[in-house]
């Protein structure tokens, strides 16, 4: 018998033993049903499925591998950074269950949006608690801020640059509910300001124990 070199032999018949035609190295071979089995070539950066009936399929629009970059791309067959969600529906969800998850999309100028849903209240948690400095930075392009927990001294503070410490603190509120602005509180609202470079007296001091 006789047939195509690198062919797979099939019946096409009951009793036909017929070759399938030659694919290229790495491809797989597909079942025609009762026909001819092809070989399946998909689209360079396709991550391939298995569609209706367990067939292989590609959908690259919405599924793909950018193998040059290793960038992963949902939505998008030029990925940005290494996992791509483009478009208007780029909501991603991660659900503790079918009740309780948050869903973290991009609007249409940038902003994150994060969405909570809880069947008792809903909050955003900073932190493990494990012992360590815990905030919220703000990277602007000549000043930076900070808001968060001084683990060393138990406080909340507001701050300028990244560091959460007492140096850097702009606004201190302590365990004990003192609030200092420009200094470490002890009263119960303590407010005071470093001298000034003209005069170098003291522009104001407040203190109030109530």
């Amino acid at each position: 018998a006789t047939g195509t070199q690198g062919g797979i032999p099939y019946f096409s018949s009951t009793t036909q033993l017929t070759s399938s035609a030659a694919g290229t190295a790495g491809q797989a071979l597909v079942s025609g049903g009762t026909g001819a089995p092809t070989w399946f070539a998909p689209t360079l950066g396709s991550v391939v499925f298995a569609g209706a009936s367990g067939a292989l399929t590609q959908d690259n629009a919405n599924f793909f591998w950018d193998d040059t970059n290793n960038r992963i791309g949902l939505g998008t067959t030029t990925p940005g950074a290494m996992i791509d969600v483009y478009g208007a529906s780029n909501k991603i969800r991660l659900s503790y269950d079918g009740s309780n998850y948050v869903d973290l999309s991009s609007t249409s100028t940038g902003e994150l949006n994060i969405a909570l849903t809880g069947t008792g209240d809903s909050a955003l948690v900073v932190g493990d608690g494990t012992a360590e400095d815990v905030s919220v930075q703000y990277d602007g392009a000549t000043q930076d801020y900070f808001a968060g927990l001084d683990n060393t001294t138990g406080s909340y503070m507001v701050g300028s640059g990244f560091t959460v410490q007492p140096a850097n603190s702009l606004l201190t509120i302590t365990s004990g509910g003192l609030v200092g602005v420009n200094m470490t509180p002890t009263a119960r609202f303590d407010v005071t300001h470093a001298s000034t470079g003209t005069t170098g007296a003291t522009e104001y001091s407040v203190r109030n124990t109530f």
